[in-house]
């Protein structure tokens, strides 16, 4: 294993604070070290609740986009998104997905199909084809429900979505 070495500036806040609180038997290091943990474990579980709405926005960001490069979002889309990132971290993961859902994407209004490697395979259940307009690629796609509306597919091989 490796040493290194470290100067610390004893005047410097940190080091301080860390000297003051040090226990009997600690060592110098060791005293600012655990100064450090408890800091920065105090930060962590401030930022506790905070964490899940990040990924969450995280995975809705990726959706959003990709739907606004396509051109198919509103304007009226695009400024309940703008809401969103604005103030998510004022609601919960749950209102977060529901505004998503119902104000922002629908959520089978994209999705992406992959290109169906073998034309003459049979489709398998639970998935559907449509072809590209644009580069004539099979696309498979999870198959909408009952009565439910042909999503656009962007394709697996261009990018192209479909109309």
């Amino acid at each position: 294993a490796g040493q290194y070495a470290v100067l610390l500036n004893a005047e410097e806040e940190e080091v301080a604070a860390g000297l003051e609180d040090r226990q009997p038997q600690e060592l110098p290091a060791q005293a600012i070290l655990r100064h450090g943990d408890e800091a920065a474990t105090r930060a962590l579980q401030g930022k506790a609740e905070e964490i899940p709405k990040g990924r969450l926005m995280h995975r809705l960001t990726s959706r959003y986009w990709t739907l606004h490069k396509l051109e198919r979002t509103s304007k009226k889309q695009d400024w309940e998104w703008k809401r969103l990132c604005a103030n998510y971290l004022d609601h919960s993961t749950d209102h977060i997905q529901q505004t998503f859902c119902t104000d922002i994407v629908p959520p089978k209004e994209l999705v992406l199909g992959f290109a169906k490697l073998n034309p003459d395979s049979p489709t398998r259940p639970g998935l559907a084809e449509l072809r590209c307009r644009s580069c004539g690629t099979v696309n498979l796609f999870p198959k909408p429900g009952e009565g439910q509306p042909l999503p656009t597919v962007r394709c697996g091989h261009c990018s192209a979505a479909s109309d």
